[in-house]
């Protein structure tokens, strides 16, 4: 089950990577585009149970495929959102508590 999740979520980071480059490519507003991979990645690091990593699998995976499309150097895309992601989790770990279920 949780092979599964990994996939669709590396498979959703995917497609949302092609909609960025294909779609929005030519559109900005004051100069910024659509982050559609970070959002998605920050939206489920905020949202998954605290002791989950699937946004970690989706970040990496977003990340190597934001870096196909990129000019810039290795790692310009995976390292910020895998980054990001261990710092939510790390806040949401330690400063956060959740009400008992």
């Amino acid at each position: 089950m949780k092979v599964l999740r990994i996939f669709l979520a590396a498979l959703f980071a995917y497609l949302l990577v092609l909609i960025q480059t294909g779609l929005f490519f030519g559109f900005s507003f004051f100069g910024f585009s659509f982050p559609l991979v970070f959002l998605f990645v920050l939206w489920l690091a905020f949202f998954e149970k605290k002791d989950e990593y699937l946004s970690l699998a989706a970040a990496i995976a977003g990340g190597f495929s934001m870096e196909m499309y990129s000019e810039y150097p290795f790692g310009f895309y995976v390292l910020p959102l895998i980054i990001a992601v261990w710092i939510i989790k790390f806040i949401l770990k330690s400063y956060v508590r959740f009400p008992a279920s």
